[in-house]
């Protein structure tokens, strides 16, 4: 596991504007973070990094669910509507039927 480190004064200010642009960039009047105005502001915050070292993928297909419960999942990802995913219900059934 990474081990979390500081940011110093003027990378955090950096990254707190980017993280605020991030946000606003997405309404119709942006409020974005002016770094003169920023800086004080910033002083009462902790910006850390924390470098990833392992990155784990897994696969989760309901297997802790009762098979009823798996029944109904896959039964509503096959229905027309918002949650439509076929495929998704085709490899979650492969998945439940062991190797």
């Amino acid at each position: 596991m990474g081990c979390p480190q500081m940011l110093e004064p003027e990378e955090n200010l950096t990254v707190l504007a980017k993280l605020v642009e991030s946000f606003e960039r997405h309404v119709e009047d942006p409020m974005l973070l002016d770094v003169d105005w920023g800086r004080p502001v910033a002083q009462g915050t902790v910006g850390i990094r924390l470098p990833i070292t392992r990155f784990v993928c897994k696969i989760k297909m309901s297997q802790d669910k009762d098979p009823v419960t798996q029944r109904q999942v896959m039964a509503a990802l096959r229905a027309p509507g918002p949650f439509h995913n076929p495929e998704l219900a085709d490899d979650m059934e492969q998945a439940l039927s062991g190797p």
